[in-house]
């Protein structure tokens, strides 16, 4: 699969000129130029997001052309649900790496590629209902329920902006121009979301207690 089926490029100074506009923007508005068939938008998300999405990639394979044959089928993929009016609408880079391990799984299942991590091939032979713990210890399999738990229990903003400032260790200038606001509203935002965290996972741990995150 080709990387240009992922990003194209336009040409002369003329088409140049959407992509150099695009890249001031937020994700989010990227994302609905995009889905409107804005070839810059899509140039600049793929442009913004694709190291990130590649080093998560060979992570999951340990294998360079595997990483980037996933990486050019996650943003085909992404691309290709904006244009038909689905794919995310925030929280872009998490959406790239969920499409990731599915294409990994897919392609463990179907012997299309050498998938060479343990983690994968765990994934790849369990079932859509099977046990959470075969992935490990019982107590561990439940901690990661529970995390998950909370985690999703959030509001969608406080989803993103936890993803961006802890699993992807972006600093605040970084996330603000990814959300498109300002670093001292991504600092409280980032705050509120993680004491949430703490409340649901609280809560996520017992049942009975009444606390609960609110945006």
């Amino acid at each position: 699969m080709q990387m240009e089926r992922c990003a194209p490029r336009a040409r002369g100074p003329a088409a140049d000129e959407p992509a150099r506009s695009a890249r001031g923007l937020p994700d989010a508005d990227l994302v609905a130029a995009a889905r409107a068939g804005d070839a810059g938008a899509s140039a600049e998300l793929f442009a913004r997001h694709h190291r990130a999405v590649l080093a998560y990639a060979y992570g999951l394979v340990h294998d360079e052309h595997t990483a980037q044959d996933l990486t050019s089928e996650a943003f085909a993929r992404t691309l290709a649900a904006l244009r038909s009016g689905g794919g995310p609408v925030t929280g872009l880079r998490p959406y790239l790496y969920a499409v990731v391990r599915n294409a990994a799984v897919d392609w463990a299942r179907k012997a299309r590629r050498t998938v060479v991590t343990d983690k994968v091939g765990t994934w790849a032979d369990e079932s859509p209902g099977a046990d959470a713990a075969s992935a490990g210890g019982i107590a561990d399999a439940a901690e990661r329920v529970t995390v998950v738990r909370a985690f999703r229990s959030l509001p969608h903003r406080w989803q993103v902006v936890l993803w961006h400032t802890v699993i992807e260790d972006e600093g605040v200038r970084e996330v603000a121009g990814t959300l498109g606001l300002k670093p001292g509203a991504v600092t409280q935002l980032s705050f509120r979301a993680r004491e949430g965290l703490r409340r649901a996972y609280r809560a996520a741990s017992a049942p009975d207690d009444p606390s609960a995150p609110s945006a």
